[in-house]
């Protein structure tokens, strides 16, 4: 789900005449987007690891939720204050690769592309952990301001273009994009409504189709169809007068649903109005393999918009747990460590792209965790899925995204340079 979101994301900078606002000139705009777009190709594509950080990270992971089999491990934390246990991430483009280590300390962000976290481990009380992680990704020059500008630009021209459908559209700016991803993705529906009060009714779907990655990355679809295609989410945002846009991903069909008036969003429901400050966003998610399903419905982010002149982005606060769908006998075992993470301050997520030297992408997370021996299972049932993927498939992944995105890229800067 998040690479389909960096797709969807990065892709709207290939449309006609958007990304010419990134730059005074045609030049420089072509030349910020290339950097953006390369950092993104670069961190999520094929990666090499350090020996010291590929030790650490199946430790991180058999620590996830339950941090005590790590906390006290000297050779995984370089730095020990008070309570806290730190190791700083980092990455960055060599003669051989992308490279991602691990060490006390990260270099300092310097070329588009470069990688740095901070991931401390605190120990709250008896069986009490709070993770916390910060990480930011260089992507040169680009300016916020001209990054709003560009949504703006999109959102106008979306909004008041003719009812039509768009498929031709998309693979018209973005050709080489749609042939790599099309090996993966179908777009079933790229809709543009009637406008009605001035919003016109955007619908994007498209649907997961293993069968495109056989022959160039057999272990990728064979672990694509065992867990995507047996997923379901769905994400909507609203306020108190009612919904601002959807997500859902059902069965390997992703669809988005959202409504543009000008250059900025407007409501499903009721007439346009502005953006609110804050928005409540539910999550529902689900998955079935075997005789038993699991997953959880309803917990409700409190989002808050970040919007000033050198930052944009959310913070989210999960502090009202979902309702949890588990195995038989399961969740009354694991009803106060399942609570745990959403009380006092709750659970934390920020995404932001902020603008200093250079201009990096920001996420933060914040997790507490309680131990219990019923964790420990389900710990363990959920850290199989991702050994499974590192075992079998993330390389073949990382392969596939590289080559998306540097699609991409050619595509958004040849863009550039037509205007």
């Amino acid at each position: 789900m998040r690479r389909l979101l960096l797709f969807l994301a990065a892709g709207a900078l290939g449309c006609r005449g958007v990304v010419s606002v990134l730059g005074p000139t045609s030049d420089a705009a072509a030349a910020r987007a290339d950097q953006l777009a390369s950092a993104v190709a670069e961190r999520f594509g094929p990666v090499q690891l350090d020996p010291d950080f590929a030790v650490l990270r199946p430790k991180l992971l058999r620590g996830a939720f339950v941090p005590s089999r790590i906390y006290d491990d000297a050779a995984a934390w370089p730095r020990r204050e008070s309570a806290a246990r730190i190791v700083e991430l980092y990455g960055s483009h060599g003669p051989a690769g992308y490279r991602l280590a691990a060490g006390a300390h990260a270099p300092p962000l310097q070329h588009p592309g470069d990688y740095a976290a901070v991931l401390s481990l605190t120990r709250l009380g008896e069986g009490q952990f709070e993770w916390h992680m910060h990480e930011s990704l260089a992507v040169g020059e680009v300016r916020v301001a001209d990054l709003a500008q560009a949504a703006g630009v999109l959102f106008e021209r979306a909004s008041a273009a003719a009812p039509s459908d768009a498929r031709g559209a998309c693979r018209e700016a973005l050709p080489r994009t749609a042939r790599v991803l099309g090996r993966l993705f179908t777009l079933e529906e790229a809709r543009l409504g009637t406008p009605v009060d001035g919003a016109a009714e955007v619908t994007l779907r498209a649907r997961l189709d293993p069968a495109g990655l056989e022959d160039r990355a057999p272990r990728y679809a064979r672990f694509l169809r065992r867990q995507a295609l047996t997923l379901r989410f769905q994400a909507v945002a609203s306020d108190q007068a009612g919904r601002w846009w959807s997500l859902e991903w059902r069965d390997g069909l992703a669809a988005l649903h959202l409504r543009l008036r000008g250059g900025s969003l407007a409501p499903l429901d009721g007439p346009p109005r502005a953006v609110p400050g804050r928005l409540q966003v539910r999550v529902d998610l689900s998955s079935r393999r075997g005789l038993f399903g699991a997953g959880f419905e309803g917990p409700a982010a409190d989002v808050t918009l970040v919007g000033g002149a050198t930052e944009k982005g959310f913070v989210a606060h999960f502090t009202r747990g979902p309702s949890w769908g588990l195995p038989p006998l399961a969740e009354p075992l694991l009803r106060r460590p399942l609570r745990r993470p959403f009380e006092g301050q709750g659970a934390l997520l920020r995404y932001a792209i902020s603008e200093s030297s250079p201009t990096r992408l920001v996420r933060e997370y914040r997790l507490s965790v309680q131990e219990s021996w019923i964790l420990r299972w389900l710990g363990g049932f959920m850290g199989g899925s991702v050994e499974e993927f590192r075992r079998e498939a993330e390389a073949e992944a990382d392969r596939f995204s590289g080559e998306v995105f540097w699609a991409l890229r050619d595509d958004v800067v040849e863009a550039a340079q037509r205007h």
